[in-house]
C-alpha cells in the first residue's frame, strides 16, 4: 500500500509478509494519520454501504473491525455527525410546510440539479 510506504509506521505495527501491509497485533490494517482521503473513503464505505446509516457506534464498530488509525473514534464521529441523510432522517419528523397549489399548467416547476465530476479513469 503506497500510503503506508510513504509514512513511518508506529512501533506496535508489523509488516505482514503475505500482503505487505502494516497491521497491528490483532491483524487490523494500519492507516497513516496523513492519509485523510483514505480515511474518509473508509468512513464512506463503513457508514453508507452495508452499514446503512446506522449511527456512530455501529459505523465505528464496522470500521474498527478491519482498520486502525490514531483518532479513529473522533474522525468517525465527526463524519457521521455531518451525514446529511442521517441529519434529515434521524432528527425526528419534520414540520409540514404549506402545500403549494397552482391554477394553471406549469405554473410551478421544480428543478433538481445533479453534477458529477469526471472520473479518474475518464469513463462515462
Amino acid at each position: 500500500m503506497a500510503v503506508q510506504d510513504a509514512a513511518s509506521a508506529p512501533s506496535e505495527m508489523t509488516k505482514c509478509n503475505e500482503d505487505g501491509l502494516w497491521k497491528d497485533a490483532r491483524g487490523k490494517i494500519w492507516i497513516p494519520d496523513d492519509a485523510t482521503d483514505l480515511q474518509v473513503r473508509i468512513c464512506v464505505v463503513g457508514h453508507f454501504g452495508i452499514a446503512g446509516h446506522r449511527g456512530m457506534t455501529l459505523t465505528l464498530q464496522q470500521i474498527s473491525e478491519r482498520f486502525v488509525w490514531a483518532d479513529m473514534k473522533s474522525d468517525v464521529e465527526f463524519f457521521v455527525q455531518r451525514c446529511l441523510h442521517c441529519a434529515s432522517t434521524l432528527s425526528g419528523q419534520r414540520q409540514l410546510e404549506e402545500a403549494l397549489h397552482t391554477d394553471h399548467l406549469n405554473e410551478l416547476i421544480h428543478w433538481d440539479f445533479l453534477f458529477m465530476e469526471e472520473s479518474d479513469t475518464k469513463q462515462e
